[in-house]
């Protein structure tokens, strides 16, 4: 990656988080969460659940992916 195009990173990163800070306590709980439910879709879709479920003998049919 460039200079210029890492320093846009830097820029855009940095634009969004000051926009974060500066909303209502609601507007911010609602990026963690939405944040949060895009994280455990991709454990999910990954299987990365039914992996450690399978570690720990737990065995059911929501922890599996549907990719695999």
């Amino acid at each position: 990656m460039g200079q210029a195009a890492a320093a846009l990173d830097s820029c855009t990163l940095h634009a969004w988080t000051g926009w974060v800070r500066q909303q209502p306590a609601v507007v911010r709980i609602g990026v963690i969460a939405l944040t949060g439910a895009v994280l455990l879709a991709t454990l999910w879709l990954v299987n990365a659940f039914g992996l450690v479920a399978g570690w720990v003998g737990l065995h059911g049919d929501w922890v599996q992916s549907p990719l695999t």
